[in-house]
């Protein structure tokens, strides 16, 4: 059924600690891609990817109906356990084969979804399909202006051993209107984002984030010797957090043609 997809069913149980946003952004997000997509009361949309709510959820006041389709059963149940009467339907499904009718959306939701489908050709096409006309694909991921530098050593050590199956990060602006689909218009919402080093450290060793999860134990153990090394050379304190300016960019598009 996933088509070579990465599934998040091992990661239901930590997701909104390690990928939820800080406390309050979540409804500046919510606002940025209502205001993006200029989504109505009465809209319909559907979620690429819902995972266990975090943008679905404050962003369902927004509309009449919320519909979200995700491979990872045990992120719908987390979801269901968080819904507090939001019209949040999600459903088991893959976004290559949704399970709507032609135009029975206002609005397709995807926030950093692309690059986990190895099919994204086909998971736009679908989206393409399930819009109605003069409706908008609003596709979200996050931007940081500081980069942390330790997670550029990660990055550099590792290099594509933690590679994801679909659109690679840094091409996820360029695939969309690669395939036709026509910008209408962007908006973001900045925050800051605060992260000791000993967290890092302790979320990769346990491979809480998706990239690592095909990774060698050699490549693990490489990337993680080479943060600790830089963190002695430069007298970093494992405890100490550090800041990250970043923000949240959402653009919108209509489908070909």
């Amino acid at each position: 059924m996933d088509g070579g997809s990465v599934v998040f069913d091992r990661a239901a149980g930590y997701y909104d600690q390690t990928r939820g946003f800080p406390p309050g952004v979540a409804l500046g997000v919510a606002e940025t891609v209502a205001r993006a997509a200029r989504l109505k009361p009465t809209d319909r949309v559907l979620e690429i990817g819902i995972g266990t709510g975090r943008v679905a959820l404050p962003l369902a006041p927004y509309v009449r109906a919320y519909y979200g389709v995700d491979l990872a059963q045990p992120m719908i149940d987390r979801l269901v356990e968080k819904r507090d009467g939001e019209r949040v339907y999600p459903l088991l499904a893959d976004a290559t084969r949704l399970p709507f009718a032609d135009a029975a959306f206002d609005a397709v939701i995807a926030v950093h979804i692309f690059h986990l489908i190895p099919a994204y050709a086909e998971a736009f096409a679908e989206a393409a399909r399930v819009l109605k006309p003069g409706g908008v694909l609003a596709h979200g991921w996050n931007t940081r202006h500081t980069e942390d530098v330790l997670n550029q050593v990660w990055n550099t050590a590792t290099q594509s051993a933690g590679t994801t199956p679909g659109i690679p990060f840094e091409e996820r602006q360029k695939m969309l209107p690669a395939h036709g689909w026509r910008l209408q218009g962007e908006d973001h919402h900045p925050y800051r984002l605060e992260r000791a080093p000993a967290r890092f450290l302790e979320d990769l060793r346990g491979r809480v984030y998706s990239h690592c999860w095909s990774m060698s134990e050699e490549d693990l153990q490489s990337g993680l010797t080479a943060v600790q090394a830089y963190m002695a050379e430069h007298g970093i304190d494992p405890d100490q957090p550090r800041v990250i300016d970043t923000e949240f960019r959402v653009q919108t598009f209509q489908p070909p043609g």
